[in-house]
Parts: C-alpha cells; sequence; structure tokens
C-alpha cells in the first residue's frame, strides 16, 4: 500500500527577495483550518535551526520559540517535527549557501547537537545539501531518519556543489558509509527517506525530462499532472513506496504572485489536498512511514 508523508520546510526565507521572512504568521491560520478539514493527514515539519536564523533573526530556533503554540497544538494532534538546517556564509555583504564541506560539517556538528537536546529526532538538510561526513555525523548524533535526498540529475541551473543525488532512487534506505546516495553491505543506522521526485517538464526548462519533488502548492493542474505521472511511472510497481511531498509555508499564501509552477494561493492549496485524498488513503508522518517500511 502506498503510504504518503506531506512535509513542510520552514524556510524563514522571502521567496523573492532571499532575505529573512516571518512566513508562518500569515500560514498558519490556513493550515490549521487545512488540518482540521482533512483530519487524517499527518504531516512532518522541518523547522530551522542554524547560525543564520540566530544572526538575522536573533534566535536560532525562532520558529520553534515564536510559534511554540502552533508545534504544540500539531504535537498534540498527530503531527511530527523535526530539525531543518540551512548552512549560510557571509561572503561580500550577503548570505551564500556554504559551499565548504568542513564548514557546512562544523555547523551541523554544533546545531544538531542543538536539535537532539530539543528531541528532535529526524532531519532534512537545506537544499539538499549532504555529504559522507555530514551523514556520517546525523548517524553519531543519534537522528533516526534524514529525509533530504532529491533523486535527479545535477541539472544546469544548480547552485550548490555540495548537492548531489543523481545516484538515488525514491526508496527508503540505509545510506552506504562509502557513498551516501546509496545502500550497500556496509550502511549506517540513520535512514534516509527521499523527496519524491517524477519527471514533470516545464516550458521554460533549458533541460530535458526535468525531475521535480511533488508539492501540493502548486497550481491544481500540475499537480494533478505530477500525481498522473507517479501512478504511470515505473515508481507504483516497485512494491509499497512512500511518496514524500514538500511545501513551504509561504506558498500557500496569498502574497500577489506567481509562476509558472507554485499557485501562491491557499484555494489552490485546499484543492490539491483533496486531490490527494481521492488518490490516496494512507497518510502517515515519516517517522510513522519509516516504522511501518522496517517493521514490514
Amino acid at each position: 500500500m502506498t503510504k504518503v508523508c506531506l512535509t513542510f520546510d520552514v524556510d524563514l526565507l522571502d521567496f523573492i527577495s532571499g532575505k529573512p521572512y516571518d512566513e508562518l504568521k500569515s500560514s498558519i491560520p490556513i493550515l490549521k483550518d487545512a488540518f482540521e478539514t482533512f483530519s487524517d493527514i499527518k504531516t512532518t515539519w522541518f523547522i530551522r535551526i542554524d547560525r543564520h536564523c540566530e544572526k538575522t533573526m536573533g534566535d536560532y530556533k525562532y520558529a520553534l520559540t515564536k510559534y511554540s503554540s502552533w508545534f504544540d497544538w500539531l504535537r498534540d494532534n498527530g503531527h511530527e517535527i523535526g530539525w531543518h538546517h540551512h548552512g549560510f556564509q557571509r561572503k561580500n555583504n550577503k548570505w551564500i549557501p556554504i559551499n565548504d564541506k568542513q564548514k557546512l560539517l562544523e555547523e551541523i556538528k554544533f546545531y544538531g547537537n542543538i536539535a537532539r537536546s530539543l528531541e528532535l529526532n529526524i532531519s532534512r538538510m537545506g537544499w539538499g545539501q549532504q555529504t559522507n561526513e555530514s551523514i556520517a555525523v546525523l548517524n553519531d548524533l543519534g537522528f533516526k531518519i534524514d529525509s533530504s535526498a532529491i533523486p535527479r540529475p545535477n541539472y544546469s541551473w544548480n547552485k550548490f556543489p555540495l548537492k548531489d543525488w543523481s545516484t538515488t532512487t525514491n526508496h527508503i534506505y540505509n545510506p552506504s558509509k562509502s557513498d551516501y546516495r546509496t545502500e550497500s553491505s556496509d550502511n549506517y543506522e540513520i535512514y534516509e527517506l527521499p523527496i519524491t521526485t517524477v519527471e514533470l517538464p516545464m516550458e521554460t526548462d533549458s533541460d530535458q525530462g526535468v525531475k521535480r519533488y511533488i508539492n501540493p502548492a502548486y497550481h491544481p493542474e500540475i499537480f494533478c499532472r505530477s500525481l498522473k505521472t507517479l501512478k504511470n511511472s515505473a515508481l507504483s510497481e516497485q512494491g509499497d513506496l512512500i511518496v514524500t511531498t514538500i511545501t513551504h509555508p509561504y506558498e500557500i499564501t496569498d502574497i500577489g504572485v506567481s509562476n509558472s509552477q507554485i499557485s501562491f494561493n491557499h484555494k489552490a492549496f485546499i484543492e490539491n489536498l483533496s486531490t490527494l485524498r481521492n488518490n490516496f488513503n494512507n497518510f502517515l508522518t515519516i517517522s510513522h512511514a519509516a516504522t511501518s517500511f522496517i517493521n514490514s
């Protein structure tokens, strides 16, 4: 049976300017209504805890602090909270992604320890940046599941050198100690649950057959196309599949902008949740889905 994990990344960044942005203020009322309407849908949230939050918003766990009542409500209603790390560095008076393995590793160690002290045991690295060394740190810190993998090639527009999931499939696995992207005879205990990707080309693509993740914040016609591709692809023929979607809270708010993929419209988000419910009926948190896979 196909299991669906709806996940949310709280990036706290403005989509247009790239500047710090409190996206939860306007999205929480929409999401609370949605989760009360679709009460069987349980979600997993990845909340940022990192140096960039500390420097730009005054608190390394800004969202968890300011919206503690919201995250308490989520937990009380069967949802799950995990750690989301964005590795930024300051360069030429701008914040840009860290592209140095050692610097990224040091930050993951430091803030990963903080996340574990808050009893968070699932993780997701910002921009899908991962290395053999960083997955080893997550494993040693006691994280049970990571969900950073975005299984697709490196396209011409990829700007993140510490991101390469070109050999990874959509299926959950224990990362190899020699290559975090695959499984071997010598693996870590931590599980990697990839963000599900399907071939979803757009007219503006410069690359052929671009794979994208499935996002309930898409325009409804694009979201339907992504589900149709998923159900028609070989993915559904390889046994039980955990479909892992990803959404950023700002993408469901009515901020007066739109692009060819993301609707930025709460009505579109609700419509897509209804479509999802019409196609699947088993919605779990990442931990519950992984546990069911391990025990199967």
